[in-house]
């Protein structure tokens, strides 16, 4: 009995002076951060302990933007990918600087701190900042502007969705058919549309009386907008702000722009295998019902079928064949020939492109269109 009450006395001095010396001013301290526990029941009834994990909502917020978002039109939105870019899709914004609203999409850079948002973003050549407090909940992102003081809202669009907007065709934006780089006959104007709303123009001695009086000279950086037919074009020259809307017409390699006064200008595609030269109008052509058109010959004359067309001055219809005679300047053609004893001579914007050739009237802006037989 005495062995055993010993035994405990020992052990008793052995952890007193083990708590002793870990309370020494001297000792060493150590720090142990110990994951939060949960006690469970195991299917045998034993209890289990078991390791939560505690993430950071910013931490989950990062995560859950990678995505694509949109508004609840279906139109405008965001979709954010986890290398910190950004595609950013408008309808009808107003782009701030140039005061031009923009139709499509513009690659970007996002960045979270937090839940503070930053989107940039370049349109018409101008960078644009975007300062938001971000949030998600249910798979909606809400977006409240720090500077508009105002808050959008974004529903996630899931893969299926995708899937049957794309079946469907539903909210795809046409390609933009001005997209590429057109100059006229002589050369003397040439504008580069670089299909995002970014614009070049260049003039070389150029006469273009809705910029200037006198002959212009120089390249100019501005953007572009369609609605339509119709485009608007806005570029800085000098200190002049310079907008321009035209109406237009691509057909093939061809761009036709028509002003407000009636006047066009006919552009051709750079790198297209047609050229405004005269000897490419050399040969026979035809309207669309095979009846009437134009025969150019090498030396300046044509014959001109015609069908119930009706004779200026005279004022009468004819039926036939009639010789005459061209004269080609820069993409103008001037065309002469005498009918019933009077001369009858009209001007003509003029483009042939493989296999076409289009007419426009300068005096009333008509356009007739011929193919190559």
């Amino acid at each position: 009995m005495l062995g055993v009450i010993g035994g405990v006395f020992a052990i008793c001095v052995a952890i007193i002076a083990g708590v002793s010396i870990s309370n020494r001013s001297d000792s060493p301290k150590v720090t142990e951060t110990h994951a939060a526990e949960s006690v469970v029941t195991d299917s045998q009834g034993a209890t289990v302990s078991e390791t939560e994990t505690t993430r950071s909502p910013y931490d989950i917020l990062a995560e859950e933007i990678v995505g694509k978002w949109t508004d609840s039109a279906q139109m405008s939105g965001y979709e954010f990918f986890s290398d910190g870019t950004v595609i950013v899709t408008y309808v009808n914004l107003t782009v701030p600087v140039v005061n031009l609203p923009i139709n499509g999409t513009a690659k970007g850079t996002y960045s979270l701190s937090e839940d503070n948002l930053t989107v940039k973003f370049s349109i018409y050549s101008k960078t644009i900042e975007n300062n938001y407090k971000a949030s998600i909940e249910n798979n909606a992102l809400s977006l409240y502007d720090k500077e508009e003081r105002e808050t959008a809202t974004y529903e996630r669009v899931t893969a299926s969705q995708e899937t049957t907007t794309a079946a469907s065709g539903e909210n795809t934006q046409p390609a933009d058919s001005l997209a590429g780089s057109w100059t006229n006959g002589d050369s003397s104007i040439k504008y580069v549309f670089n299909g995002n709303g970014g614009l070049t123009v260049s003039f070389s001695n150029a006469v273009v009386p809705q910029f200037s009086k006198e002959a212009i000279t120089g390249i100019y950086s501005g953007v572009y907008i369609t609605a339509g037919d119709k485009v608007t074009v806005q570029f800085m020259m000098g200190s002049e702000k310079i907008t321009a809307e035209y109406s237009f017409v691509v057909s093939g390699n061809s761009l036709s722009l028509k002003d407000n006064t009636g006047d066009t200008t006919i552009l051709i595609r750079s790198g297209s295998a047609s050229n405004n030269t005269s000897n490419s109008l050399v040969g026979q052509w035809k309207d669309g019902s095979g009846m009437s058109g134009y025969n150019f010959k090498d030396g300046g004359t044509v014959e001109i079928t015609y069908v119930n067309f009706t004779v200026p001055v005279v004022n009468m219809p004819i039926n036939g064949t009639y010789s005459g005679s061209y004269v080609t300047e820069g993409n103008k053609i001037t065309i002469s020939a005498s009918i019933y004893s009077n001369t009858v001579t009209n001007t003509y914007t003029y483009t042939v492109n493989d296999n076409t050739l289009t007419l426009i009237n300068v005096e009333d802006g008509a356009v007739s269109t011929y193919t190559r037989k």
